[in-house]
């Protein structure tokens, strides 16, 4: 088995490099297919889309990847940053969409000579998520429900390392129990969204479920 944790530092060959933010699920077979890495230092979007044949190495802290920092860089962005003016404040009379897209690199290059006044158009940023077609997103510290409420929230993925098919959810933090981590089976997800994960059983059944002893070989 292999770790897929979320809010964990990832090493490129030459360094650290980001924090995991979110998998990338295909939804029909639950494989995971991608790992977004965030750092703040990359240009114009923060988060880089890095197929899961990146990770030669992971535990339930670190992932690390076959890369170095400027290939991760390169990599396919996973946000693209849109900014539109908000028409309560700024110039009423200048003839500007109400959505303006701008560059997201340096939206004030673009928009210099109407940003720097007292009554300056306000740029608000939009962020939208890239997901490949067809699959979805799951995002670190999306809640866990029981079909009963609240459970907890995702800590970490465990995948087979042969065909990368999801095998269990770990909660490590936040969960209703005191256990040091709640170990649930892909049998008891129902559905997934990137905030949420659903589970087809109720709290008390989660409760009762036997840690899980999970044997992970990492490369």
């Amino acid at each position: 088995m292999k770790d897929i944790p979320l809010n964990a530092e990832v090493i490129c060959k030459d360094g650290k490099c980001g924090k995991t933010s979110h998998v990338i699920i295909n939804p029909l077979n639950r494989d995971i297919t991608h790992v977004v890495v965030q750092n703040e230092e990359f240009v114009g979007s923060h988060k880089r889309l890095v197929p899961l044949a990146q990770i030669i190495a992971s535990n339930h802290k670190s992932i690390h990847l076959n890369c170095t920092k400027d290939e991760l860089a390169e990599m396919e962005k996973f946000t693209e940053t849109h900014y539109y003016i908000d028409r309560d404040v700024g110039y009423p009379s200048l003839e500007l969409p109400a959505k303006q897209m701008l560059d997201e690199l340096d939206p004030f290059l673009v928009m210099w000579p109407y940003v720097y006044t007292d009554d300056n158009p306000y740029l608000i940023p939009e962020e939208d998520e890239l997901i490949p077609t067809g699959e979805m997103a799951v995002r670190r510290g999306a809640e866990v429900k029981a079909t009963d409420g609240y459970v907890g929230k995702v800590n970490e993925f465990v995948i087979d390392a042969q065909n990368n098919c999801i095998t269990h959810l770990v909660l490590r933090e936040g969960h209703l129990w005191d256990k040091k981590e709640l170990t649930l089976p892909l049998s008891a997800i129902a559905s997934m969204e990137e905030g949420i994960v659903h589970l087809n059983l109720d709290k008390k059944t989660a409760k009762s479920l036997p840690a899980i002893p999970i044997r992970r070989f990492y490369s």
